[in-house]
């Protein structure tokens, strides 16, 4: 799995939130412990009028993937993990996670993304909480204050 395009980390509510842009509901499923539980709370895809009635209750992280790429056009899905860690998920391409402690994000970020970017990125996303971040190859860190800043150099550069 490829590493996400653009990263947030902010605090809300008391709980530390990670913003995981083009990445799939799978492979945010995917930085779950294998042994956590999922509970399904909410599902939209255009293939999926209802969540089965086989998922309504806890599901193991491999029975929800599968689920997941079964499905295919998810275009909203939330989830809780029973480790207090909430998953939502937009379009199939946007992750965004609530965990109750700092160190469980930073062990997500950290799955993501290769170890070579791991720790310019934590740091980066700690000393610009609240703002999207990209990160290359060569470790260069670019901040936005905003989703739309992001998305007008996204364009540009794709011209």
């Amino acid at each position: 799995m490829r590493a996400p395009d653009v990263y947030l980390y902010e605090l809300r509510d008391g709980k530390h939130c990670l913003y995981l842009g083009d990445y799939t509901t799978a492979g945010g499923l995917g930085l779950a412990p294998p042994d956590s539980q999922i509970r399904i709370r909410h599902i939209y895809a255009d293939t999926v009028p209802a969540l089965p009635h086989h998922l309504a209750g806890p599901q193991s992280v491999e029975t929800t993937v599968h689920f997941i790429d079964a499905a295919h056009s998810i275009v909203d899905f939330e989830c809780s993990i029973d480790s207090g860690t909430t998953l939502s998920s937009h379009d199939d391409c946007e992750c965004y996670f609530e965990f109750m402690d700092q160190g469980s994000c930073e062990k997500a970020l950290r799955c993501a993304v290769p170890p070579e970017l791991a720790d310019t990125l934590w740091c980066e996303l700690l000393a610009n909480r609240g703002k999207y971040v990209t990160i290359d190859d060569h470790l260069v860190v670019t901040t936005y204050s905003t989703f739309d800043d992001y998305l007008t150099t996204l364009k540009s550069k794709r011209g």
